[in-house]
């Protein structure tokens, strides 16, 4: 598989099947899904600060591309790299959802807050989460830990690894790195878990934590143990954590992705239109087409990009026919 252009690509270890999800940005150094599997992404050269990741869209820098896609932070931003979304009890509650990436270059790390808009999403700069004058401070990802603090990556050397730095520069530290953790003054952490000693039941519940780190692991350690995958009622407590479970087993539950597409929020709406994508030439095109006749129609316009992007992959005049009736609805520029 070759691209030769920026993108992100999508491996499955099991068939060796490589292919690519996104098609753009220039070093797209940062992804991280949210709740309901929406993908973000920064670059760490485009400046175009955080970018909602739209699987088959095009961004900047793709060649030839006939459209582009913009980001969700519209205007000039440093080159980023890593992303992490807070979602851990240890912060405050204006903090969830917000978006952490790193400003290697100038000595900072930034916090972004999001929200729904149109189709899409919009971010907004909340300002600095560290800056320091220390130029050996090089942060280059983020992720929350099992006690909910959120932890830095530090590369920490004085110079970058760009090519108008001699690799042979006697600046260049070849020995140390940093970790930082930050935590919330004053705030209670949590209880740090052993998920492979805790029951199924436990597990199944964990899936539908606010707390990132838990339905990780939670997720990691049912797709290894079948056997305390047969605990609890998955369908009932986290059907969307049982879609994507079955997906990555795969295996292909029409049942459970009707009662996902039929789902009160819509966000769970439009990432069952999003496995429903990738289940086309598995289930009858028949089947696909209704499915996708009553998502397009969908009152929420993010689960009708979903479906637009769905029928994209269906051949001939029908699939056209339902992506257009799309525009009968308020479009946004992301739905254009």
């Amino acid at each position: 598989f070759r691209l030769k252009s920026g993108g992100i690509m999508r491996f499955d270890p099991r068939d060796s099947k490589l292919e690519s999800v996104f098609y753009g940005w220039c070093n797209p150094w940062g992804h991280q899904f949210d709740k309901y599997g929406q993908s973000f992404v920064t670059d760490g050269a485009g400046g175009a600060g955080i970018n909602w990741g739209v699987p088959g869209a095009m961004y900047f820098t793709f060649a030839k591309a006939p459209k582009i896609l913009g980001s969700v932070s519209p205007g000039s931003y440093p080159k980023f790299s890593g992303l992490e979304i807070i979602e851990s009890s240890h912060f405050p509650a204006d903090w969830q959802g917000n978006m952490i990436t790193c400003d290697f270059r100038a000595h900072r790390v930034v916090r972004f807050g999001i929200a729904d808009q149109g189709s899409g999403y919009a971010a907004q700069e909340q300002g600095d989460l560290v800056r320091t004058d220390d130029v050996n401070f090089r942060p280059i990802d983020v992720k929350i830990g099992p006690d909910g603090a959120l932890y830095i990556a530090d590369w920490s050397n004085p110079i970058i690894n760009h090519g108008e730095v001699d690799f042979r520069d006697p600046r260049r530290d070849r020995e140390h790195g940093r970790i930082w953790r930050v935590t919330k003054k004053g705030g209670s952490l949590l209880k740090p878990r052993d998920f492979t000693k805790i029951s199924g039941e436990e597990l199944v519940t964990a899936l539908s934590s606010d707390t990132r780190y838990d339905r990780e692991q939670a997720t990691a350690v049912l797709f290894e143990d079948s056997a305390k995958a047969k605990d609890g009622d998955w369908k009932e407590k986290a059907p969307l954590a049982a879609l994507w479970f079955a997906q990555g087993k795969n295996e292909h539950d029409l049942a459970l992705l009707k009662k996902c597409l039929s789902d009160k929020q819509p966000e769970v709406r439009a990432a069952a239109v999003r496995v429903l994508a990738d289940w086309i030439g598995t289930i009858s095109s028949g089947e696909v087409e209704g499915l996708l006749k009553a998502a397009v129609a969908d009152e929420h316009p993010r689960v009708r990009t979903e479906s637009i992007r769905a029928l994209a992959k269906l051949p001939g005049a029908q699939a056209m026919d339902l992506a257009l009736s799309a525009v009968v609805k308020p479009t946004h520029r992301f739905i254009d």
